[in-house]
């Protein structure tokens, strides 16, 4: 067993990497044959039914995290992945530039930039807030991180989120259909199904196998890792195999013109990926994870990651605000000055915990 996560784990990281790669091709293609089989909207596709998919790995680290009672460790995890999924639709954009991916952009995803951009805002201005009493009685106490109700935390933002996520879901479904490029194929619906059903499957076993593997890769020489978990290279491969799953997805899906899908899914990944946050919030009732954050030794990371995911937000809208563009060189902007600050902060070690 040492040999094997030793001498041999980077080949097994080549070989996991390459699995979630195809299984997650694999998965958005049939994900688009069950859009053109069924009546529901593109929205429920990529919001729901493929966000879901790729963000199931984070959920399974979510209950892990909190079992063995290691919130920050999650937090870290989803915020960090967060910023580098988002990261990784402007790099795309870049390289599908062709396709004018913002210019022609849904209702629907426009919200949820909106939605992601007003819950990082306040994400960040909660982190640094001082721990204020508004309310203490017997059993209840009301402060500016949470309410607790016979030593049960929950935090207010995240509770905020949850009741919004819900309402968003609701009304997503009350919206029409996209216009998307029809992909034709001859698999039945059932057949789609299975498939679907089996390479999502892969794709979740395999993304968590890897994570562990990064994780040890990660580890500190002296606990039987490579130490790669405080350098850039390593900290940055972290990010990437995280956010894996969703970025190959939404690669194979521009390619194939789907692109309202493709960044449907990954926003609604990353809004899913707050309510796993908002519900092990929820399932760590001790103490309030984002006054965790507050307080922590990794503070000043999640303040720049808050921060540099504002500005990311800030700049795509101001991409799709401003959609008439002709010059290429004019609408590659803020994706240059996007790419170069986020690898700024992670060279400058900002975003390392």
């Amino acid at each position: 067993m040492s040999l094997l996560y030793t001498d041999f784990i980077y080949v097994i990281f080549i070989i996991l990497a390459g699995i979630v790669v195809i299984s997650a091709s694999k998965t958005s293609c049939y994900v688009v044959y069950l859009k053109e089989k069924s009546k529901l909207a593109t929205t429920f596709f990529s919001v729901i039914l493929l966000s879901l998919i790729t963000a199931l790995p984070e959920l399974v680290t979510s209950i892990t995290s909190v079992g063995i009672d290691e919130p920050l460790l999650f937090f870290n995890n989803i915020i960090g992945a967060n910023v580098f999924t988002i990261v990784s639709l402007i790099v795309l954009d870049v390289i599908f530039v062709s396709k004018y991916m913002f210019n022609n952009i849904s209702k629907t995803n426009i919200k949820m930039i909106i939605i992601l951009l007003v819950f990082n805002i306040l994400a960040f201005v909660n982190i640094n807030l001082p721990t204020l009493v508004f309310l203490e009685t017997k059993h209840i106490m009301l402060t500016s991180y949470a309410i607790i109700i016979c030593g049960f935390n929950l935090s207010w933002l995240f509770l905020f989120f949850i009741i919004f996520y819900g309402f968003f879901i609701y009304r997503m479904f009350e919206s029409k259909n996209e216009i998307e490029e029809d992909v034709s194929t001859n698999l039945t619906k059932k057949a789609i199904i299975i498939r679907l059903i089996i390479t999502s499957l892969v794709l979740v076993v395999t993304t968590v196998a890897l994570t562990k593997v990064v994780n040890l890769m990660a580890a500190p020489s002296n606990e039987g890792g490579r130490g790669l978990g405080q350098t850039f290279a390593g900290a940055l491969l972290l990010a990437i195999c995280t956010g894996l799953p969703e970025i190959s997805s939404a690669f194979y899906l521009i390619k194939k013109n789907q692109t309202n899908i493709a960044v449907g899914g990954l926003l609604g990944s990353n809004l899913l990926n707050i309510f796993i946050l908002a519900i092990s919030d929820v399932m760590y009732y001790c103490e309030s994870t984002l006054e965790l954050v507050s307080m922590s030794e990794s503070y000043l990371s999640f303040y720049y990651l808050f921060k540099i995911a504002i500005f990311i937000y800030l700049l795509i809208l101001l991409k799709i605000i401003s959609k008439d563009y002709i010059n290429k060189k004019i609408y590659l902007l803020p994706n240059i000055i996007i790419i170069v600050l986020y690898f700024y902060m992670w060279f400058s070690n900002k975003l390392i915990t």
